[in-house]
């Protein structure tokens, strides 16, 4: 018998004397989300591949997948009886999963809906996890989230215009694949660069313009960023982002001849 369903068969027994230790609640939790993680890194692979280039009917795909998997998931921690001193905190950890999981059903009711959520600069679990590592339970939130999970890349996008970005503000430190969904007429990139502490994306702008060097104000100009693409098309990079300010940019030309960053097209994001 596997510990997760001796642990359901413990939990109908009922009595305070069948509550699990903290012990047993952490081990049998994190059996139930060890198994829940490898069906979620499967629907990930099978659904985004490894290109880095996920479209918004791949990222509802797979969210259409990541739903039940997690429904099962919950259903299987409410079947251990925690310890009475971790009763609450546990209801809780439950309690955001269950809202979590209802972030998911609306991300996964339409390709637009599934990429803003694969945007959002908090993953939907971020909270649910927190509240189970306080009860010992910490394989949940090494999975695969909507935001990619610890085992991938996370998955953000940021959507080109003229002359404009438009994407998350916040971002998680560690592996990132950024992708840039050009919405306009003409070619549009992202190029990236992380600031000293206190500087403005815009300062680096205005340096930019007046011909000034910016190496005083830039921690880190070796970040990357993706390259341009065209029209309707979709392009992207895999970068490793650390703790920090970043500020991003187009320079590509416009019909008139001027820098898309001249006409406001930069912007920044915090990574923490």
């Amino acid at each position: 018998m596997s510990a997760a369903l001796a642990a359901a068969g413990l939990a109908g027994c009922g009595g305070e004397s069948d509550r699990l230790t903290a012990t047993e609640l952490a081990a049998q939790g994190n059996v139930v989300c060890a198994r829940s993680d490898k069906k979620l890194q499967k629907a990930f692979k099978e659904e985004l591949g490894d290109d880095g280039r996920p479209t918004p009917k791949q990222m509802q795909a797979v969210l259409k997948r990541v739903v039940p998997i997690t429904e099962e998931t919950v259903a299987g921690l409410r079947r251990l009886e925690p310890p009475e001193k971790l009763e609450d905190k546990f209801d809780d950890a439950l309690e955001r999963a269950e809202a979590a999981i209802e972030a998911l059903r609306k991300g996964a009711a339409s390709p637009k809906a599934a990429e803003a959520l694969f945007a959002a600069p908090e993953d939907p679990f971020a909270e649910t996890n927190k509240s189970l590592e306080a009860v010992g339970i910490s394989t949940c939130s090494q999975g695969a989230g909507a935001g990619g999970g610890n085992n991938r890349a996370a998955l953000v996008t940021f959507r080109a215009e003229e002359y404009a970005f438009n994407g998350p503000a916040v971002l998680r430190a560690g592996k990132v694949t950024v992708t840039l969904s050009n919405q306009g007429k003409e070619r549009h990139e992202m190029n990236i660069v992380r600031l000293k502490d206190g500087v403005t994306s815009r300062q680096v702008v205005d340096a930019e313009a007046a011909g000034r060097d910016t190496e005083e104000l830039v921690a880190d100009d070796q970040v990357g960023g993706v390259a341009p693409v065209d029209a309707g098309g979709v392009g992207s990079a895999e970068l490793n982002l650390v703790s920090g300010t970043y500020a991003y940019a187009c320079f590509v030309d416009a019909p008139d001849g001027q820098p898309h960053v001249a006409k406001g097209m930069f912007g920044e994001f915090r990574v923490r």
